[in-house]
């Protein structure tokens, strides 16, 4: 009898379920493989890339630990930089006033490297946090572009390898000198990126305000992204009180960075608007004596980096004897170079016409970034390409998309080829 129950009802159950679990796998995989393959192969072979590029950083820069000692000075309740400079690997960027160590940028970069601190102390090593951070920017260019409903993954694959190699950003992922400046320029970019993909996706108004904030106490130029969120909220179809609402929320966390930025700067220089770089230690004695006669800012300065932004090109490489030139003929100058030459892709997109207010609104908060590095004394010296421009790539990332809605043609294939070939030619 219990045989027989077993064959009529038992049996038939258990084939059942495993003929449904059977067709399950079937239909994901089958899902997988047509649809989400080439996001697997993406992640796969980026997050290589992110390891690759950092791997393939030489083995002395990794004694830079200028982040390490300022995340350390927080813990301890200072600002200031304890350590000696055979300590920290450098004296480069860093800046001295009243016989202390200071780091002249915003304060976020110490606070990045807090967890690293936290679990090894001042052994800890940046290649960690350089890693995670390029990672993370492969993430939010992919979340960006379904946010924006590029609906084919072959053309979401191109926009996130457009950025992340064929411009001039891939320099600062590498991060080649370890420079502190390199690492804080790839934070900066994560922290823009994410601020783009809370603002596409419509979160809570202080989430975005925090975003922004974190963005600007990095990097003192993104001060030009405030007005983007306010200016998209004024131009949506919301009632006039939850405009107002939201921009309460919005400038809530926006002023607290302000103001903890003034603090920062009283505490250490005793002065709300200097940030160290009248202090800075500068190897090229032609950027200290021009900072000392014409000042941080000047329109002097903008000749000098209109030309290394947009027009310098390659140099050649010339024999030791005679003009011959020899192979592989040409190198990238470390002073800068042309962004047509290193990022063409982002120009391009840059004069995409389009009709959308967005795009309008995102040219305006890239112009409001990068003004003040084109009028700065320094012009990001020892660099792969003009590396200020790559401020304001999160938003020509936006741009190119929307410009093209999704849809890349042949051009802009070729444009990402030729990037990607100056990246690989002149970088490495």
């Amino acid at each position: 009898m219990l045989n027989c129950f077993l064959i009529k009802f038992i049996k038939p159950i258990g084939s059942n379920v495993t003929n449904s679990f059977v067709q399950s796998l079937r239909a994901t995989w089958r899902e997988l493989c047509q649809r989400s393959w080439l996001e697997f192969t993406l992640f796969a072979l980026l997050g290589m890339t992110a390891l690759i590029l950092v791997v393939l950083i030489p083995p002395t820069s990794l004694t830079n630990k200028t982040p390490i000692y300022l995340a350390d000075a927080f813990l301890h309740g200072k600002v200031n930089i304890e350590a000696g400079f055979d300590a920290i690997g450098t004296n480069l960027d860093l800046s001295v006033y009243k016989e202390k160590v200071f780091w002249p940028g915003g304060p976020m970069i110490g606070i990045a490297s807090l967890p690293l601190v936290l679990i090894a102390g001042t052994a800890a090593n940046l290649f960690i946090l350089q890693f995670s951070l390029n990672l993370l920017c492969l993430f939010l260019l992919y979340q960006i572009t379904k946010a924006l409903h590029v609906e084919s993954s072959v053309n979401r694959c191109f926009f996130v390898l457009a950025f992340f190699t064929a411009t001039n950003f891939s320099g600062l992922a590498m991060n080649q000198g370890g420079f502190t400046s390199y690492l804080q320029q790839v934070l900066t970019t994560a922290i823009s990126l994410l601020s783009i993909l809370l603002i596409l996706r419509q979160k809570h108004a202080i989430f975005i305000g925090i975003a922004v904030a974190c963005a600007f106490l990095t990097r003192f130029t993104l001060l030009g992204f405030i007005p983007l969120y306010p200016i998209l909220l004024i131009k949506s179809h919301l009632s006039s009180s939850q405009k107002r609402t939201r921009l309460i929320y919005y400038n809530f966390p926006i002023l607290i960075g302000v103001a903890m930025t003034l603090l920062y700067n009283q505490i250490r220089f005793g002065n709300w608007l200097e940030n160290g770089y009248h202090y800075q230690i500068l190897l090229n004695s032609s950027y200290h004596a021009d900072m000392k006669t014409l000042g941080i800012f000047n329109f002097a300065y903008l000749p000098v980096n209109l030309y290394y932004f947009l027009l310098k090109m390659p140099s050649l490489i010339l024999s030791k004897i005679g003009h011959s030139s020899i192979f592989p003929f040409l190198y990238a100058d470390p002073m800068g170079m042309s962004v047509f030459i290193t990022s063409p892709i982002m120009v391009i997109f840059f004069l995409a016409k389009t009709k959308s207010d967005m795009v309008k609104w995102l040219k305006v908060c890239s112009l409001l970034i990068l003004l003040p590095t084109l009028f700065f004394y320094g012009i990001g010296w020892v660099q792969y390409g003009y590396r200020y421009a790559v401020d304001i790539y999160p938003l020509l990332f936006v741009i190119m998309i929307l410009g093209i809605q999704g849809q890349p043609s042949k051009r802009w294939y070729w444009a990402a080829f030729l990037g990607l070939l100056s990246t690989w030619l002149f970088l490495f």
